[in-house]
């Protein structure tokens, strides 16, 4: 199966799936500065300021209190779908404003 990297998450190419986060990339993810959308973020941060605030306040809360290893992982698994299902919105909204 081919992968494809996008600012430390593996996706699975053939099926367009996220793959489940690793402790390792869990890790990395942390201390980017680069958000997995190619914004800037802080290290320390899952996400940058844009994308954090796209989320709902539950999983905000969920990622805040998670630690890499206990919670985090499957925390963050969450917020990218809740963040591609959102960018996949925008993006037919604006194909069909045009």
């Amino acid at each position: 199966m081919g992968h494809v990297v996008r600012a430390g998450h593996a996706q699975n190419e053939e099926a367009g799936e996220l793959m489940p986060t690793s402790w390792s990339e869990a890790l990395d993810i942390i201390q980017a500065n680069l958000c997995y959308c190619g914004g800037d973020k802080l290290p320390g941060h899952a996400f940058c300021r844009l994308d954090h605030n796209r989320l709902p306040e539950l999983l905000k809360l969920e990622l805040r209190g998670a630690v890499i290893g206990r919670g985090f992982e499957e925390a963050y698994d969450r917020a990218l779908v809740v963040l591609e299902t959102k960018a996949a919105a925008r993006a037919a909204g604006a194909a069909g404003g045009v």
